[in-house]
């Protein structure tokens, strides 16, 4: 759940919610950069990104290149 919740958060930065602006992506992913991630916040995270351009294309376009410094990709991320 904590993971789901993460992913929902920088989500709803990067997309704007409830009447809050969209922050800029750079600044959001760079919170993230850091931060150990679990499959359930990839695949979570790209279901959320799902049509969602252009901040979905940057966000899944990170997620991408984090998973593959991982060893893993997302299509693995979303079958496992």
């Amino acid at each position: 759940r904590a993971a789901r919740g993460e992913a929902d958060a920088l989500a709803d930065a990067l997309l704007g919610v409830s009447g809050t602006p969209a922050e800029p992506p750079q600044r959001v992913l760079r919170r993230y950069d850091a931060l150990p991630f679990s499959e359930s916040f990839a695949v979570h995270l790209i279901h959320r990104f799902r049509d969602q351009e252009p901040a979905g294309a940057l966000a899944l376009q990170w997620l991408d290149e984090r998973l593959l410094a991982a060893g893993t990709t997302v299509d693995a991320s979303v079958r496992a």
